[in-house]
């Protein structure tokens, strides 16, 4: 289903990978599942993109000059570098917006975002834009995102630890199975095998442990939002 989801879409989400792998936003911006419309403005407040679903569930994204904004790919290339290696690689076009996810078949939208008394300040196509405050926006700290919306597999490059420190105890079977986030310490997750995806080991009654998922603000694990 991983590859599934990678071929079809792939996922600027399911690996976010923004600014070099980095944080650099409070929190994020995602829809809920009434999404119907959102229209991401300029600093002038002149809209400069909007984003709609149909009634059949097509999303279409629409620039105000009515093209596909030149800006994407080299937004693509520099600030989500993550994205243009996949497409590239799977050989499917690049997506008519660069956000840190973007899987609108699994109503998946996510910004890097502020929020203020008058909406939130989004990062889209390598600039900083305007959305308003909407009752089908959700705007989640990096701690709410991580423990609500993403899963990881860990990976050798950066495994899972019996305890949330370096000296710590690497578990097995850690690159077989996905893991869903159950606490955010610092710069540590705790997480738990996710049955959902590959299943779990039968010969343990929950594989869980930590994962050092950054170091200050840059990333060091990929972000997954669907099987």
């Amino acid at each position: 289903m991983k590859n599934l989801i990678l071929i079809l879409f792939f996922l600027q989400a399911c690996q976010g990978s923004a600014k070099d792998n980095s944080i650099f936003s409070s929190g994020v911006l995602t829809i809920d599942d009434n999404f119907k419309s959102l229209s991401v403005l300029n600093e002038d407040g002149g809209w400069y993109l909007k984003i709609t679903k149909d009634k059949n569930g097509e999303v279409k994204v629409v620039y105000s000059d009515n093209k596909e904004s030149s800006s994407v790919l080299e937004s693509t290339k520099r600030d989500y570098p993550f994205y243009d290696v996949k497409y590239k690689k799977y050989g499917v076009p690049l997506p008519k917006i660069s956000i840190r996810a973007f899987y609108p078949d699994y109503n998946v939208i996510v910004f890097d975002a502020f929020k203020d008394k008058r909406g939130y300040k989004v990062f889209v196509n390598g600039s900083w834009k305007y959305i308003r405050l909407g009752k089908d926006l959700i705007y989640k700290t990096w701690n709410e995102h991580l423990i609500n919306d993403v899963y990881i597999v860990s990976e050798s490059k950066n495994p899972l630890y019996e305890k949330n420190n370096l000296k710590s105890k690497v578990l097995a079977d850690k690159n077989t199975y996905s893991y869903k986030v159950v606490k955010v310490e610092r710069e540590w997750l705790e997480v738990e095998c996710l049955k959902e995806c590959e299943g779990c080991p039968h010969d343990k009654k929950k594989l869980k442990g930590w994962v050092k998922w950054r170091e200050g603000s840059k990333i060091l694990i990929d972000l997954y939002y669907s099987c």
